[in-house]
C-alpha cells in the first residue's frame, strides 16, 4: 500500500504520512530545515557546517535502533569483513561552532533520540503493510 495518501489534494493541513527512507529523512530533518532559514536571515551569504559536534560508531547505532525494538542486534546483524571499506575515513565530526555562534543555531535532538525516532517510523512503515493475518502485502 505505498500509493495510500491521507487526502487529496494535499493542503497545508494535510499530515505528513512518510511511505519511504526518503520522505521519512525530510521528517527528521527539522532542524537542519531551521539552520537554512537562519542562513538566509542573514545579510550576507555564508558557508556554515551544520553538525552535532558528535561522532557516534555503526555500533553505538545498533545498540540503540536494536534495543528500542526491544532486540539483541547481535541475533540479527552478521558483520563480513568483506564488505568493510578500505579507504574510509577513520573520523567524520562537524565543527558547527559557526553556526552556533553566528546563527545561534543548535541541534535540538540527541543521537539516541533520533534513532529512536527512525525506528519508530520504520516500524509503523512495517505495521502499516501487515494484513488481518500477520503477513506482510506488499
Amino acid at each position: 500500500m505505498y500509493g495510500r495518501v491521507q487526502e487529496v489534494p494535499q493542503t497545508e493541513k494535510t499530515p505528513f504520512y512518510p511511505r519511504s527512507p526518503y520522505a521519512g529523512a525530510k521528517v527528521y530533518a527539522k532542524e537542519y530545515v531551521e539552520a537554512m532559514w537562519l542562513m538566509l536571515q542573514q545579510e550576507q551569504p555564508d558557508d556554515y557546517v551544520i553538525a552535532t559536534d558528535e561522532t557516534h560508531s555503526v555500533r553505538e547505532f545498533l545498540d540503540v535502533a536494536f534495543g528500542h525494538a526491544g532486540l539483541n542486534w547481535h541475533d540479527h546483524v552478521k558483520v563480513d569483513p568483506r564488505y568493510y571499506r578500505p579507504a574510509e575515513v577513520d573520523l567524520l565530526r562537524g565543527d558547527a561552532r559557526k553556526a552556533r555562534e553566528k546563527l545561534q543555531w543548535m541541534p535540538s535532538m540527541c543521537f539516541a533520540d533520533l534513532v529512536k525516532l527512525m525506528v519508530e517510523a520504520d516500524m509503523r512503515l512495517l505495521q502499516d503493510q501487515l494484513d488481518g493475518n500477520g503477513k506482510y502485502v506488499i
